[in-house]
């Protein structure tokens, strides 16, 4: 149960602290005292966001803690998971910060936890039921949810989430690969047709730049001849040749070679001119021989080269590599094609697996969720009759989701499977005998819409296990004989679990445990909200104003009493 609420410069509170019963609490105050603001700190404590725009004091921090205890057994080993350990009989404590930079902190007993981490410890501890949840009852699927809780249905429903959405997932998956190879199939023959045309080339790296060299070389070819035949000539092949000068030069040289040395050094290197020469005038005669035109091999090259240009113009690249790697990226698509039909297969063959799994899942949740619906009828219309509407009936409409054209075929019917299952579900209320039964938002008014509210919360509060409910004036709408009855229901109730009731009503107010007063108090020039448990006399004296206003009389008074006397 939530034991103790600590809250500092929240909103209209300035500091609250304040500590709770077992059993029925009640809070009362007068419109504006705060009541919202105090289940909107409770939420804080249970993962809802916030922003500065709660602080009361701009410039400090916000702080709201709570003490909850005894901890489920299911709750210390989630937190142990998270290396929060706590001694035995030691409190829980969940808090909120709120810092006047925006930044927000949680914890859990001291240790820094995630929103999400903080939210999910919530969600096990209590529970906040306001009008904005019985508008919600209006949902098919906030119906189904509340049904399913009562069929104790959790861990099937859980299955066959985990099931749809993996069917989900390669049913989109098989989608994307047949547009895919939609795609490929009207593209297939322009692609093959690039791919085949540059394959059939068979293209080199670097050869356009072989090509352009070589060509060059060829159309010169009798350039060159003339040029290394003058060569060879000059160097070697007539009388005044460099080779025969230098040949003259040496034997003139040698004459004196034995009268001087280093005439005959450098003679020898002369010699060695003579055949460096010799041996460059002969190569030049060889490459003479070699450049003799070729018109066929001129014509061949001129051919090749200009494939190359009208591919490159044609596919908007510059250079050879450019055409070979394009090649390659078509070969890729005309091979994912081939592919694309494959994975075709295999992922059809998946699906099916998966679809029989999730009906087999849809099957079973069906099976269970059908046990359910008049036990859940039953019970409810007794609870209902509980709070004032006898006769009445909370009818469960539950039947397999056909569709014309559904996804699969379930016992004979073309189903259209859902997130939450394979049923098509809504709460039917029929609200006096022998009329016909319809949806709840066209038949139940807003304080029946309540009850039934209450009425289903009761139903299931043994199956959620949650320690901690708050009911924030679901009791809109009723009076009198009905508003006795409904407090009966959240007394009997609150034998198992912890019950906050906000409530207007002195006939709920007067079935409590516990009676707390909202009320907001001026002191040194500021209004702040506060909170304090009442003794009996000024439990008397707020019941009764409840009664008879803000001077209730005698009569009032003895109400009052009469009131707690019957709620106790």
């Amino acid at each position: 149960m939530l034991s103790r609420l600590q809250i500092d410069n929240y909103a209209l509170i300035r500091r609250l602290d304040t500590e709770f019963g077992s059993g029925l609490n009640i809070i009362t105050g007068e419109t504006g005292a705060g009541k919202s603001i105090l289940i909107g700190a409770i939420g804080l404590l249970l993962g809802d966001r916030a922003d500065t725009s709660v602080l009361l004091e701009k410039e400090k921090l916000c702080k709201v803690e709570g003490w909850f205890e005894p901890i489920p057994n299911e709750l210390r080993a989630f937190l142990e998971s998270l290396e929060i350990w706590l001694e035995p009989g030691e409190a829980l404590r969940l808090k909120r910060e709120i810092s006047p930079a925006g930044k927000s902190r949680a914890l859990i007993n001291e240790t820094v936890v995630t929103l999400a981490v903080l939210k999910e410890v919530g969600n096990t501890l209590a529970e906040i039921h306001g009008q904005q949840d019985t508008r919600l009852l209006n949902e098919p699927q906030a119906q189904l949810q509340l049904f399913d809780l009562f069929a104790s249905t959790q861990e099937e429903r859980t299955q066959y989430e985990i099931a749809f959405q993996e069917w989900t997932n390669l049913r989109d998956q098989l989608q994307s690969l047949k547009q895919e190879q939609a795609e490929w199939l009207r593209s297939q023959e322009y692609i093959r047709f690039q791919f085949e045309e540059l394959y059939e080339t068979q293209l080199k790296p670097d050869e356009d730049e072989k090509l352009d060299q070589d060509l060059k070389k060829l159309e010169s070819s009798e350039q060159i001849r003339e040029t290394l035949s003058t060569a060879f000539t000059d160097l070697y092949d007539r009388d005044l040749s460099v080779y025969n000068q230098l040949a003259g030069i040496q034997k003139q040289l040698a004459k004196f070679e034995s009268l001087d040395t280093k005439i005959g050094e450098e003679n020898i290197r002369i010699h060695q001119a003579l055949e460096l020469i010799r041996e460059v005038a002969l190569s030049l005669q060889d490459l003479e021989s070699e450049s003799e035109a070729n018109p066929e091999k001129l014509s061949q090259m001129q051919e090749r080269q200009n494939l190359y240009q009208k591919l490159k113009l044609k596919y908007q690249v510059r250079t050879a590599s450019e055409l070979i790697q394009l090649r390659d990226e078509l070969e890729t698509k005309v091979l994912a094609g081939d592919s694309a039909t494959e994975a075709i297969l295999k992922t059809e063959q998946k699906l099916a697996k998966q679809q029989e799994s999730l009906i087999q899942k849809g099957i079973l949740l069906d099976k269970k969720r059908s046990k359910q619906v008049k036990p859940f009828q039953q019970k409810i219309s007794t609870l209902l009759a509980a709070v004032g509407m006898e006769g009445a009936q909370c009818i469960p409409d539950l039947s397999l989701n056909i569709r014309k054209e559904g996804q699969f075929v379930v016992e004979g019917n073309s189903i259209e499977p859902l997130r939450s299952g394979l049923n098509a579900f809504r709460l039917l209320v029929q609200t006096n005998p022998g009329t016909p039964a319809g949806p709840l938002n066209s038949i139940a008014s807003g304080g029946e819409l309540s009850r039934i509210m209450l009425a289903i919360k009761t139903s299931i509060a043994t199956q959620t296990g949650t320690p901690v409910l708050i009911f924030d004036e679901i009791d809109t709408g009723i009076s009198g004989e009905t508003a006795l009855k409904v407090g009966r229901v959240m007394k009997e109730l609150a034998q198992d679990t912890q019950v906050f009731s906000i409530t207007h009503l002195p006939q709920i107010a007067a079935k409590g445990d516990q009676h707390y007063l909202l009320f907001k108090g001026s002191n040194k020039g500021y209004t702040a909200s506060d909170i304090r448990k009442l003794p009996l006399e000024e439990r008397i004296q707020a019941i009764a104003e409840m009664i008879g206003g803000a001077q209730p009389g005698k009569a009032a008074l003895d109400h009052a009493r009469e009131l707690i006397g019957k709620g106790e």
